[in-house]
């Protein structure tokens, strides 16, 4: 769910977005009230639990934490300086509410303030459906959760996650092994098929969930990431030792493997596969994953993938015959109405920073994480030259 609110002369304005657990906060001034601002306070009420204010783990010069305990001090006594703040200790399918205060002066001042009221999602999975897990964003939540463990990983730095204890484990996981797994097992028996394409095939529970489908009878071919004198072969090939060579085949290339997906199928009595459904990460856009030069894959992939028209969510791969693909990409992102939401890795392609970057003055807000810095990079909503509510 999410939800836009802004002051009767738009020069201010909070929106919210919200997930099963988490809640984000963008928010925009003009440039007209940027005198003495110093950030932001904001109070947060879930459910029937009475208003709190969100806790900032930075403060001002030799100022102490007031909640040491938590290494945190509330908002309104060191204000929150990010136009963006997310929300991590939220439950599913209640309402909470936030009111963002504008801060000004060393006198701490807090002027107008906006109200969003959100309801998190109910947790329950619908066809087609995203997982998150919950990852370095929810790094601060995470340390005042399990400050023990924080404190461990801090001095062991390569203790094993299969070594923490499971409530943190779950934690970060947020479901996303839960449904990677329940997926698997949906394929029951001989008259199934998993087709699995990966990167990194190290984590036991779904190494050992593939294994458990072969024996079930469920065919298994698996395409893995392979580079001679590579760490990342070596662990991928250890970890497919239980299958016959017939269902493993190594993907050789001079750069990374990037795929992550599995596709389910049905096989019928012909031994024809009939796709059920597909789990997939995100296709990274860049040169190794639309431009790299597997012909066959690519032919295969344009007459078999037809990117769709008009519908909301699809599983497309890559690469494709003269990068429609990246047609496709861009022809996506510039049909955004309000909002454009984005995560991308390694070097993104020309057209592909124009069209997130967009139009002259279009009122479209923009929030992406990037892996690799570009001409966009820094801009929590548009390039300030674009801008009409500029951020301070």
């Amino acid at each position: 769910m999410r939800q836009l609110v802004m002051n009767s002369q738009d020069n201010f304005r909070v929106k919210g977005y919200a997930g099963t657990n988490s809640v984000m906060l963008a928010i925009d001034l003009d440039q007209s009230r940027k005198k003495d601002l110093i950030g932001f306070a904001i109070e947060k009420k879930e459910g029937h639990f009475k208003w709190q204010w969100l806790l900032n783990s930075l403060t001002f010069p030799g100022m102490q934490h007031n909640l040491p305990e938590w290494g945190a001090t509330p908002s309104n006594l060191a204000p929150l300086q990010k136009f963006r703040w997310a929300d991590y200790s939220v439950e599913p399918g209640v309402t909470c509410k936030y009111k963002v205060h504008l801060v000004y002066g060393s006198a701490l001042t807090q002027d107008e303030v906006l109200e969003v009221e959100l309801k998190t999602d109910d947790g329950i999975p619908k066809d087609p459906h995203v997982n998150f897990n919950r990852a370095v964003a929810a790094s601060q939540a995470f340390g005042r959760k399990f400050s023990d463990l924080d404190t461990q990983l801090s001095q062991e730095k390569n203790l094993a996650v299969e070594q923490w204890p499971t409530e943190a484990r779950e934690w970060l996981e947020n479901g996303l092994l839960e449904a990677i797994l329940n997926f698997i097992s949906q394929a029951e028996d001989e008259k199934w098929a998993l087709d699995v394409a990966i990167y990194e095939y190290e984590l036991k529970a779904i190494v050992e969930a593939i294994y458990a489908a072969f024996d079930r009878k469920v065919t298994i071919r698996v395409l893995y990431h392979a580079k001679k004198n590579d760490e990342q072969t070596e662990i991928n090939e250890s970890n497919l030792t239980r299958l016959p060579s017939w269902s493993k085949k190594p993907r050789v290339t001079h750069k990374i493997f990037h795929d992550k997906f599995i596709v389910l199928s049905k096989v019928d009595a012909a031994g024809e596969r009939k796709l059920q459904a597909v789990l997939c990460g995100s296709t990274n856009f860049t040169e190794n994953g639309v431009s790299d030069d597997v012909s066959f894959a690519r032919k295969w992939i344009t007459a078999n993938n037809a990117v769709p028209e008009g519908l909301p969510l699809f599983a497309g791969f890559s690469p494709r015959s003269k990068q429609t693909d990246l047609d496709a990409f861009v022809k996506i992102i510039q049909a955004a109405e309000k909002d454009l939401l984005f995560a991308t890795a390694f070097k993104l392609p020309e057209r592909i920073l124009d069209a997130l970057l967009g139009l002259p003055n279009d009122p479209i807000l923009r929030y992406g994480i990037q892996n690799t810095a570009s001409r966009i990079t820094g801009f929590t909503r548009i390039a300030p030259q674009n801008s009409q509510l500029q951020p301070c």
